[in-house]
C-alpha cells in the first residue's frame, strides 16, 4: 500500500514508466568510435598534447560509465493538486506550462517551472510509455495547468546526442 493512500486526496491516474531509454549500440557504432578515438588519440600524441589525450580518454571513461547506469522505473501519481515522481512533489501552480510530444514512436511529457532554489526556468521531461496522453493532457488542464503550443525546438547538443546515441 502506498504512504500517499493516507491523505484525503483523490488519486486521479497512475502509472509506471523508465527514467531513460536505454541506447543500443550496434557493430558499426563502436567501429566507428573506436576509430575516431584512435585518431584522436593519435593525434594528440603525435603533437605532444597530453592534455588532450587526457580528455578523449576521460570522454570515452564517462560514456563507458554512462551505458552502464541501470534504467530504473519511476512511479508517478497524479492527484488533483499535485504529481508525485517517485515521492517527488509537484505542485501544479508551480509548472508554467506543458507539451506531449512524440519522437521515435514514444511519447514524452515536458513540462517548465521555475526553480525555487536558482530562480531560472526549468525543464522536465517523463517518458509517457502505453499511458494514454490525452487523459494526461485533460488532468493538467483542469488542473489550470497552461498548456504549451509552440514548444521550445530541440537543440543542437541534444540532436546531436540523439544521432551519436550517446
Amino acid at each position: 500500500m502506498d504512504n500517499f493512500q493516507d491523505r484525503d486526496e483523490q488519486l486521479l491516474y497512475r502509472w509506471q514508466t523508465v527514467n531513460r531509454l536505454p541506447n543500443y549500440r550496434g557493430k558499426m557504432w563502436y567501429l566507428v568510435f573506436v576509430v575516431l578515438v584512435g585518431a584522436f588519440l593519435s593525434y594528440a600524441l603525435w603533437a605532444d598534447n597530453f592534455l588532450l589525450a587526457i580528455i578523449i580518454l576521460l570522454f570515452v571513461f564517462l560514456l563507458v560509465l554512462m551505458a552502464y547506469q541501470p534504467v530504473s522505473e519511476m512511479k508517478i501519481l497524479m492527484f488533483a493538486d499535485h504529481l508525485t515522481v517517485d515521492g517527488d512533489e509537484h505542485k501544479y501552480r508551480q509548472i508554467k506550462n506543458f507539451w506531449i510530444s512524440e519522437m521515435s514512436g514514444m511519447t514524452y511529457l515536458y513540462w517548465e517551472f521555475k526553480d525555487d532554489k536558482f530562480g531560472k526556468k526549468m525543464y522536465n521531461l517523463m517518458l509517457l510509455g502505453e499511458v494514454n496522453p490525452l487523459k494526461i493532457r485533460q488532468i493538467l488542464l483542469d488542473a489550470g495547468v497552461a498548456e504549451n503550443n509552440n514548444p521550445p525546438e530541440v537543440d543542437f547538443w541534444e540532436m546531436m546526442a540523439r544521432i551519436l546515441r550517446f
